[in-house]
């Protein structure tokens, strides 16, 4: 066999492990690629609302600038694992060389997915906004004073629900200014560790009527789709994320990269990934 056919071999199988857990996750983050070693997240603060202009030439254009209130800046975390399989494993073994690779798919993917629960699961906690509050919170900052509310507080059912389509209706800029993307589809994170979620969900969104009194079912008018997640852990709360304004970002520098090399001392393969 041809050194090239082994290569392919390996990196399909490879490949192959990347796709093995769930990846729906994804859906409900901004996912992107960007090769540098920071990521300067722009401001929300906003300019306000624009003046009344007399249109003449003398008349001149109110000024304002772009200030840097709520940017965020992130840093690169790099990662890496290598497998060494002896040259007595590769021939006692068989298909021991594919299934290391898969296995350092699959790490990699799990890893990823890690990553991103826990800014989910302490969205309530350390996970913090730009404003520098949590990023589920009844008290998010408005310029002038007062404040704006995404925490959702009850456990999921159509209720539920329907008071967090309301609050994504009357949502606010920090400028104050009416922010509604009610009508612009959500993704529901939820976990399995709430045993009938799975039931409550076909409930709510797939009933054509509700109630006692049979009146239509609301729910089902909003583009809705559920993630059931196991990395999240809470059996009481419950996400809705805007499929128009994702909150949460996952920045990928350097994405997952293989590396095959032997150890001319001991004949072992290591097998090494790598992303950041």
């Amino acid at each position: 066999m041809a050194l090239t056919e082994v290569v392919d071999r390996d990196l399909q199988a490879f490949a192959e492990g990347l796709v093995q857990p769930n990846m729906a996750w994804q859906q409900a983050f901004n996912v992107f690629a960007r090769d540098t070693p920071s990521v300067k997240m722009a401001n929300y603060s906003g300019v306000g609302q624009i003046p009344t202009w007399g249109g003449d030439t003398e008349d001149e254009v109110a000024t304002t600038a772009m200030s840097d209130l709520f940017t965020r800046t992130l840093t690169a975390t790099w990662y890496a694992l290598q497998v060494r399989v002896t040259k007595k494993q590769k021939k006692d073994v068989p298909g021991v060389t594919e299934g290391a690779w898969k296995a350092l798919g699959v790490a990699t993917m799990n890893t990823y997915a890690t990553i991103a629960a826990a800014l989910v699961n302490n969205s309530f906690g350390t996970t913090q906004a730009g404003d520098g509050v949590a990023l589920c919170n009844d008290s998010h900052p408005i310029a002038g004073g007062s404040t704006r509310d995404n925490a959702l507080a009850s456990a999921f059912d159509r209720t539920a629900f329907m008071a967090a389509v309301n609050l994504a209706s009357v949502w606010k800029s920090y400028q104050g200014h009416e922010f509604d993307f009610s009508n612009d589809g959500f993704y529901m994170l939820a976990s399995p560790a709430d045993s009938t979620i799975r039931e409550t969900i076909h409930e709510v969104f797939a009933s054509v009527l509700s109630g006692a009194d049979n009146a239509s079912n609301a729910a089902r008018g909003y583009d809705t789709t559920p993630i059931i997640w196991s990395r999240l852990t809470s059996a009481t709360r419950w996400w809705l994320v805007s499929k128009a304004y994702k909150p949460l970002n996952f920045w990928i520098r350097e994405g997952a990269e293989e590396n095959l090399a032997i150890d001319t001392g001991t004949l072992q393969d290591l097998q090494t990934v790598s992303f950041a």
